[in-house]
């Protein structure tokens, strides 16, 4: 009942004048469960490998909902192609290297990195090192351009880190006992939706207490014991060196168009993210209801309004099916559409989004009191931007 109470509403709420007299529940029925469960066991299957965005299993996703689209036979969206392609970059490591007075040290024995993202792609060679204790401007020398090394323990570490960012220290090293690493770093840094950045922050690693006993001699051994060791430099021929490629990757939002009639220049976009999770290692996080079951009812609502059309009952303004990708990453498909419209952003009366709708609520009761788990509809955001949609 939720999926053809939504249907008929939006049936309801588009069509023309002349169509008044239509029932919406007609092409309301045509949303069924045999076909939800089709496209929905085929987003969500080990095939899709979890849609991550910038993936062969993200892309399969895309190919599938073009390929419905177009036997519903609705326009393609982008001058010709029901994909809008955005480019997305990934960092990959080939080398890093930690030597202290020419002994070198082992990635994941001896030291690690957070994110390789992170990372500058380059190499810093210090003659000394200044061992910071607390995040004491008026206590502490210059920091600017230099290496600084802190202790890794505890919960203001990440404090530590923003403090010395903010100082201006060239690199970093948090000087931790939990080495040799269980698991092994990760040479793939996170995806990025731009190439560029503002800022470079300062080069981070994780190192173990043989590297900081390294630099800092017996010095570290009385820290560890509970010295009191504070803003000392210490001499020490320091290597650090990151060498990592950047790759270029591409995702899309699959665009399918349906034309209006007299209201054809206006347009209402119904949208759902189709990406999820993607895989680690061997397991696959399918994401059937984040978002395989909105887009799901995207291809179903498409569906009933195509065959609306053809049935001589269309809608007035022209309605803009869109499942965008990179939703997981932080919003970047609808983020590259909001940059790169395709359709005049003021002519665009409306976007109803759908998300998650493939569970129920056991707390939803009818108007006689009974547990009602499907006929109802969330509305989630409708008073950020206007109150018009509020229910």
């Amino acid at each position: 009942m939720k999926r053809i109470l939504l249907a008929t509403a939006l049936l309801a709420s588009v069509a023309g004048e002349a169509q008044k007299k239509a029932n919406p529940q007609v092409f309301a029925a045509t949303i069924n469960e045999a076909d939800m469960r089709r496209h929905l066991f085929t987003l969500a299957s080990a095939d899709m490998e979890g849609r991550e965005t910038a993936t062969p299993g993200q892309k399969k996703a895309a190919a599938y909902i073009e390929n419905h689209f177009r036997q519903l036979g609705l326009e393609p969206g982008n001058n010709g192609s029901y994909q809008q392609v955005y480019n997305v970059y990934q960092d990959s490591l080939l080398r890093a290297a930690v030597e202290v007075n020419g002994t070198p040290f082992t990635l994941d024995k001896d030291f690690s990195f957070q994110n390789l993202g992170a990372l500058t792609n380059a190499t810093y060679r210090f003659s000394e090192a200044v061992y910071v204790a607390a995040d004491d401007t008026a206590a502490n020398p210059a920091l600017r351009g230099r290496l600084v090394i802190a202790a890794a323990g505890g919960p203001g570490a990440g404090r530590m880190v923003s403090y010395l960012t903010r100082m201006g220290a060239a690199a970093i090293l948090m000087v931790s006992k939990d080495f040799p690493r269980k698991t092994a770093s990760n040479t793939r840094g996170n995806m990025m939706l731009s190439g560029f950045r503002r800022s470079i922050n300062p080069q981070g690693f994780t190192v173990s207490e043989s590297v900081a006993r390294a630099i800092m001699g017996a010095s570290y051994d009385s820290l560890a014991g509970g010295a009191a060791l504070q803003n000392r430099e210490f001499t020490a021929n320091v290597l650090l060196d990151v060498q990592k490629q950047t790759r270029t990757l591409e995702s899309s939002n699959v665009i399918g168009v349906l034309p209006g009639t007299d209201l054809k220049d206006e347009y209402l976009f119904v949208t759902g993210h189709y990406d999820h999770l993607g895989k680690r290692d061997t397991v696959i996080y399918y994401g059937a209801d984040d978002d395989g079951s909105g887009t799901t009812g995207v291809l179903e609502i498409a569906e009933a309004f195509a065959l609306a059309k053809k049935a001589g009952r269309g809608p007035r303004r022209t309605m803009v099916f869109m499942t965008v990708s990179g939703e997981e990453k932080g919003l970047w498909g609808s983020q590259y559409y909001s940059e790169h419209p395709i359709f005049p952003l003021e002519k665009t009366t409306a976007d109803l989004n759908i998300d998650m709708i493939g569970r129920g609520d056991a707390t939803r009761k009818d108007a006689a009191g009974n547990v009602d788990t499907l006929n109802y509809v969330f509305e989630v955001g409708d008073d950020k931007v206007s109150s018009e949609l509020r229910g």
